[in-house]
């Protein structure tokens, strides 16, 4: 039929009459990072085993425009809402609990959520990471992280990392402290300078993307990892295995975060009860080479 007339079916109007559509919107801060490309890989694989599609926004890591989205995809009667991390604006927060549908917040479980959500502590993960850099001998731990606006993610680990090294009794210095975009030459740029102007810090804690630069910066310099300065990430991407030498780094289920917040989703809308609002598929450290 659809080939003779070239009909296609209005969702839109199909949903007005049901007072919902089959899609579930999702608000993410960047399309360009991996950790929410496989997060959304999950999520759109959960979806579609009940015939609901994906449909994303960025937000550029501007809770402000989260918000304008979030009104904007509303309009459009999705059957779900999905966004990263536990920080909103009041008023993201008012329309989300007025919306009626599943709501899932994603890789932050430490605040309680406005419906349900699925990740990890970001503050646990940096915290178990930073101490157990310090029980292997490390004492000066610098910490190079993502922009901190807009970001309770990175917030949490730096305070991990902070109450380690507080408990530890371990100092720590302004000038070991970094922030660098979401990009290799950000990161290359943050490690260069770290290591021209503090070369008594140890080792650096990092994410993934930022990491990799940081070893290619340290070979362009001379600067010998782990022997002159070691580096942690965090994420591993399937990379940081394959890096001279393989990057320390924090294991997170990225894809498994997604789909497990897409059966959230599809369980709410078929009347089943959801057992717990919050899900911890926790974290794993995986020491490697990159230090000691």
């Amino acid at each position: 039929m659809i080939e003779r007339t070239g009909y296609v079916p209005n969702l839109l109007a199909k949903g007005l009459s049901e007072n919902r559509t089959n899609i579930v919107a999702a608000i993410v801060p960047t399309i360009s990072h991996s950790i929410f490309a496989d997060v959304l890989s999950g999520l759109s694989d959960a979806l579609e085993v009940r015939n609901h599609r994906l449909l994303i926004s960025n937000s550029g890591y501007c809770l402000e425009r989260e918000e304008t989205l979030l009104g904007e995809l509303l309009a459009q009667r999705p059957a779900g809402i999905v966004l990263i991390g536990q920080d909103h604006t009041q008023q993201t927060v008012d329309m989300l609990r007025r919306a009626g549908v599943p709501v899932v917040e994603l890789l932050e479980i430490d605040k309680q959520p406005v419906d349900m959500c699925v990740g990890f502590s970001n503050y646990q993960a940096v915290y178990q990471l930073t101490r157990g850099l310090i029980a292997r001998g490390y004492r000066n731990i610098g910490f190079i992280a993502a922009p901190f606006e807009a970001n309770d993610r990175v917030r949490r680990r730096h305070a991990g990392y902070a109450d380690a090294m507080a408990e530890a009794k371990l100092r720590t210095e302004p000038g070991w402290h970094r922030v660098a975009g979401f990009s290799y030459k950000e990161g290359a740029r943050a490690f260069g300078e770290l290591i021209r102007e503090h070369d008594e810090v140890e080792v650096v804690v990092t994410n993934d993307l930022l990491a990799v630069a940081g070893i290619l910066e340290c070979q362009r310099h001379g600067v010998r990892v782990p022997d002159d300065l070691a580096i942690c990430g965090f994420e591993d991407m399937e990379i940081t295995a394959m890096l001279h030498p393989p990057l320390t780094t924090v294991r997170i289920r990225r894809y498994e975060i997604g789909r497990l917040a897409g059966q959230l989703i599809l369980d709410r809308l078929a009347g089943a009860e959801t057992a717990q609002d919050t899900i911890d598929v926790g974290f794993e450290l995986i020491w490697r080479q990159s230090t000691r």
